[in-house]
């Protein structure tokens, strides 16, 4: 892939989604939300699955897990 400036991994797979380009971060941001407004009116998965699972009851055990990893670091 070569060097890349954007230090965000998970954006990798933007370019096929007309979310990347731009020279600053507000206009990367605004096609990023029109993006997420796009895919809530037709049927988020994610969305989906929040309805259905309480991800809030993962929380302290994410938050742990964070909080280790953090520490780790240092």
């Amino acid at each position: 892939m070569g060097t890349s400036k954007n230090p965000c991994p998970t954006s990798a797979g933007f370019g096929s989604l007309g979310l990347t380009g731009g020279s600053d971060a507000a206009g990367r941001i605004v096609r990023i939300s029109d993006h997420l407004k796009r895919l809530s009116a037709h049927g988020d998965p994610l969305e989906e699955l929040g309805r259905v699972i309480d991800f809030e009851a993962f929380r302290p055990v994410l938050v742990v897990a964070l909080v280790a990893a953090v520490d780790s670091r240092s």
